[in-house]
């Protein structure tokens, strides 16, 4: 248990030096599944202090690198005519951020 600790502590700290930990969260989160895709919106709705649809807006935009509205627009669109308790459209975002590092502070600036 004891090394567990200190591995956690080493970890931290590590995370800390690279500018992954915002106010003792874990800011620049790598989306990997349902479950971090959500926790990404709710870090940006939090630091960039706005409302869970514009931070989900947001975090779509960082992880196509795209600024277009319309764009954006159309993939919230078909996000809200699914069930959002199996959101197939949230599985291609995850998929589409496996391969991107920094998404969710790109999401909390553009927010």
């Amino acid at each position: 248990l004891a090394v567990k600790w200190i591995l956690n502590a080493v970890s931290t700290g590590a995370h800390i030096a690279r500018g992954k930990v915002i106010e003792n969260y874990m800011a620049d989160v790598r989306i990997s599944n349902d479950k971090l895709f959500h926790r990404a919106v709710n870090i940006v709705a939090r630091f960039a202090r706005v409302e869970t649809r514009l931070a989900r807006s947001s975090l779509i935009r960082a992880i196509y690198l795209v600024d277009d509205t319309e764009t954006v627009d159309a993939l919230e669109t078909e996000e809200a005519e699914t069930d959002h308790h199996h959101d197939p459209t949230v599985a291609r975002h995850i998929a589409a951020s496996s391969d991107r590092t920094r998404v969710v502070p790109l999401a909390i600036l553009l927010a």
